[in-house]
């Protein structure tokens, strides 16, 4: 079984504003998928983080990670 390779992109900005303008950029430059590191958020309140994905309409996985994976 053949799988194309897919290039996910980490989002790690503070605020909404921040991670859509960079989700933007990375959409524009080629990124297959957006990670979106909600440890990195100001406010990582479900609400919020369900519309930034629907705003940015676009292949998206959001991460949660602990200090020991490299989070915040």
């Amino acid at each position: 079984m053949y799988s194309e390779t897919k290039i996910a992109i980490p989002i790690f900005q503070r605020n909404k504003e921040d991670i859509l303008k960079v989700a933007n950029e990375c959409i524009i430059k080629g990124a297959d998928i957006l990670e979106l590191r909600i440890d990195g958020m100001d406010n990582p309140n479900p609400q919020i983080v369900k519309e930034i994905i629907e705003e940015i309409n676009f292949p998206t996985i959001a991460t949660n990670r602990t200090m020991k994976e490299g989070g915040s």
